[in-house]
């Protein structure tokens, strides 16, 4: 912002949910890995588009 010279622009509360929820989906998945669970990557790539 102040190195580009933008003006400030508001990126929601819906910017930040849809962050959240995509690192927490991938977070769980890496979990689910850790823990021996087969997931086969289109389910997770799908999981992940969903957000």
């Amino acid at each position: 912002m102040l190195r580009n010279k933008e003006p400030y622009k508001e990126l929601g509360s819906e910017y930040y949910l849809s962050k959240t929820r995509e690192s927490k989906i991938k977070s769980h998945l890496a979990k689910l890995k850790n823990l021996g669970a087969n997931i086969p990557e289109e389910m997770a790539i799908e999981a992940i588009q969903m957000v």
